[in-house]
């Protein structure tokens, strides 16, 4: 065995070449360099029992030379060196692998075809079949191999170079739950320019997640519940796995990783009901009552709509009486702090009785609990000072800046003052109205104070919800005043304490008095 030379007629592509397809350009311009030069390299093949040759490799060779028989009809063109080896069909399948995966039109598609055919037709592992194709761990040949699973109109688009494969695996969990979906998705994405085809991709999830899907920002259960898949014997969903690393979770948000999303919403569905029974169980457990059975009736003693039953469930909870019960709920309470949960302690658990005449005995002869009233208005009472305080604060911190407001007026032109206006009237008026009225009856210097003092409002962080120390808005204020080369005027920081009280003209006379010899 060597190199011989071998009719075109008799020369046949390698059955386990991934792709037929031979660009002609390419071809045309590898004859025009072997018109010139010569073939510089034999390409491989072996003889075949009639007499015919398989290349194992160089197929844009054989098409060469037959594009010169064409043009030039000789017997210079009807033959082709070819380097004759014996070779297995593994051998001839390993080097088809390697032709292909060294074009430069090599697609992800044609890796996932030829791994197939190898792992098929020869038992290779998939990691085995990975390594001819230059893939060296189990998850990026799993990942080639994943794309096969994809619609047909889809690898179409990974073939033609419009649908990149990094996007193609963004939307295999949707092709698995919505294959048209997923394909429409696809062709939206294949018609972005390629620096936005990844916004895309998430702008199209989002869309499925809003219509048909759940969102997971704030799941009612943790992202790592259950710790092990639960069973559940439905056919569509036979295991309910965590939320975290599960592939239908899928991310909605090209600028925020966290806005993420579940495209399987029977799985949402069943595991709402799954922590629904676990969140009653652990109910039950913590006041010593039972989980309501699946053939019981019992009345519902609180739903969250009537605020007046709310003590008497919790003084009925508080018997422990052999007919309570909790049952899960699998749609959440309105979530208030008159809501199911301040009794039962869950949002998802209900608290229930199979016999209400035999608990009102129970609740009748039991120790009243003491009432709440006094931790109430003890609570009102704390939030009333908090309150009284915010607003004490605010009050102080209005004087700094009426203060300051002059001494950073000169510094903000004039031109800017209208433009600055439409921005900042909310933050010295209460309405539009009011700030129109001021601002018209305003001279040019009123007008940059006010400006004045709604930026420095904004700068030290005063707002509806927010009252800042004193001590705090002053060193902002010093410091703005270096940065801006401000000189404040003297006694600008000096603010009146919530206790001073301002002195009359006889508290004044008094301490004159006191003062003389």
């Amino acid at each position: 065995m060597g190199e011989e030379l071998v009719s075109l007629e008799l020369i046949d592509a390698n059955p386990w070449q991934p792709r037929a397809y031979v660009d002609p350009v390419k071809a045309a311009e590898l004859a025009e360099s072997i018109r010139e030069h010569g073939l510089l390299q034999a390409p491989a093949g072996r003889r075949m029992p009639d007499g015919r040759v398989q290349l194992a490799f160089g197929h844009r060779r054989l098409a060469a030379f037959r594009l010169l028989q064409q043009e030039a009809p000789d017997t210079r063109y009807n033959f082709m060196p070819v380097d004759v080896v014996v070779w297995t069909d593994r051998q001839m399948a390993e080097h088809a692998a390697i032709e292909t995966s060294q074009h430069e039109d090599f697609t992800a598609i044609d890796a996932a075809n030829g791994m197939r055919r190898l792992i098929d037709e020869f038992g290779l592992t998939q990691l085995e079949a990975g390594k001819v194709f230059g893939l060296q761990t189990q998850g990026a040949v799993s990942n080639k191999l994943g794309l096969l699973k994809l619609p047909a109109e889809m690898r179409d688009l990974i073939q033609r170079g419009d649908l990149p494969e990094r996007l193609a695996r963004g939307l295999r969990s949707l092709s698995q739950v919505d294959s048209k979906a997923a394909v429409t998705a696809a062709q939206a994405i294949a018609k972005q320019e390629p620096d936005e085809r990844e916004a895309q991709l998430y702008a199209e999830l989002d869309r499925y997640v809003r219509g048909h899907g759940q969102q997971l920002n704030y799941p009612p259960w943790p992202l790592d519940w259950p710790p092990k898949p639960i069973s559940t014997g439905n056919p569509h969903v036979s295991e309910i796995p965590m939320c975290k690393g599960c592939s239908y979770n899928v991310r909605c948000d090209a600028g925020d990783p966290k806005d993420r999303g579940c495209i399987r919403v029977g799985c949402y569905k069943l595991k709402l009901k799954a922590w629904a029974e676990a969140e009653a169980a652990c109910v039950a457990e913590k006041h010593g009552i039972s989980v309501v059975g699946p053939k019981e009736k019992v009345s519902i003693l609180y739903d969250g709509s009537d605020y007046k039953k709310r003590d008497d469930a919790i003084r009925a909870l508080a018997t422990k009486h052999a007919s309570l019960r909790a049952v899960p709920v699998y749609v959440k309470s309105h979530g208030n702090v008159y809501g199911v949960k301040s009794v039962s302690g869950s949002d998802y658990v209900l608290l229930a009785s199979t016999d209400v005449r035999a608990l009102r005995k129970a609740m009748a002869i039991a120790p009243k609990p003491k009432p709440e009233k006094r931790k109430l208005e003890a609570w009102e009472k704390r939030a009333k000072a908090q309150e009284a305080a915010k607003r004490e604060r605010a009050k102080r911190v209005r004087v700094l800046l009426s203060n300051a407001a002059p001494a950073f007026a000169p510094v903000i032109p004039v031109v800017l003052q209208d433009l600055l206006y439409r921005e900042l009237r909310d933050d010295f008026a209460h309405s539009y109205r009011e700030a129109e009225k001021v601002w018209k009856k305003a001279s040019a210097d009123e007008r940059g104070r006010l400006i004045a003092g709604a930026l420095l409002k904004k700068h030290v962080g005063l707002d509806g919800h927010n009252a800042p120390g004193v001590d705090v808005v002053t060193k902002k204020l010093a410091s703005l005043a270096r940065a801006a080369h401000v000189r404040l005027p003297r006694g600008w920081d000096s603010v009146p304490s919530a206790n001073s009280k301002p002195q009359t003209s006889k508290s004044k006379g008094a301490k004159a008095k006191r003062k003389k010899p």
